[in-house]
């Protein structure tokens, strides 16, 4: 499942996916430090079960959320 992230500064930023519940499930980056560019977020989804998750993007003072659905 790539994505792209663009960073548009110098910054740490934490990558985490949730299930419907609000447990954590795996997490993909924690504190990594990112440049300014675009980046590409590897994840490989064969470890979750079909099902809805939510993938959390968290920076120094912002956080976004986005919904995955996964169908096997």
């Amino acid at each position: 499942m790539p994505r792209k992230l663009v960073v548009k500064k110098l910054q740490s930023i934490t990558i985490k996916i949730y299930n419907s519940y609000g447990a954590e499930i795996v997490t993909i980056a924690e504190n990594r430090l990112y440049s300014l560019g675009i980046h590409r977020i590897d994840f490989n989804s064969a470890v979750l079960s079909s099902g809805v998750y939510y993938c959390a993007l968290e920076t120094g003072g912002e956080k976004k959320v986005i919904q995955l659905i996964i169908i096997k």
